[in-house]
């Protein structure tokens, strides 16, 4: 398994080719994510975030991939992008959300209305959650029952094809 930092230099990587290749837009002045805007979010949300999440945050946040939605921890907190704005909307029931439970946060978007999830039942002793997805055409699915996708976000980072 790759460590972290090898995981935000390949990231880092992805984006400078993709910016060269002009595939994307190469990121303008970004701010990290403050101690207060990371707290807001956590009491908000009811979590406390994985610290390998944190760091992809503050190190890797400016960069946007084509068809990458990861939710923001800086901007506007009501913004659908970010993770405060995005975890209330999904939380309402059909047709404003997909009925997301409260113990899973979403951190990403795959695009099609399914969301990767910290599941905040599954934390393990280091602080990590099993990230799951919540597929939006089964909103009554039981979340004792979805696939864990990943043990921790660097691993989920590892598998992810960006």
């Amino acid at each position: 398994m790759a460590s972290m930092r090898q995981m935000l230099k390949r990231f880092r990587d992805v984006c400078e080719a993709a910016i060269e290749l002009d595939e994307m837009s190469k990121p303008g002045p970004y701010t990290p994510p403050t101690d207060q805007e990371i707290s807001d979010a956590e009491q908000a949300l009811g979590i406390r975030f994985p610290k390998d999440f944190v760091q992809f945050h503050r190190e890797c946040d400016g960069y946007r991939l084509p068809f990458w939605e990861i939710f923001d921890l800086t901007g506007k907190p009501k913004s659908a992008t970010h993770m405060i704005g995005a975890n209330l909307s999904n939380r309402r029931a059909p047709p404003k959300g997909i009925s997301l439970p409260e113990r899973l946060v979403a951190f990403y978007s795959d695009g099609g209305g399914n969301l990767l999830c910290f599941d905040t039942a599954q934390r393990d002793s280091r602080g990590n959650y099993a990230i799951v997805l919540w597929d939006h055409e089964e909103p009554d699915a039981d979340p004792d029952d979805l696939e864990v996708w990943s043990d921790t976000f660097t691993e989920w980072l590892e598998d992810h094809d960006f």
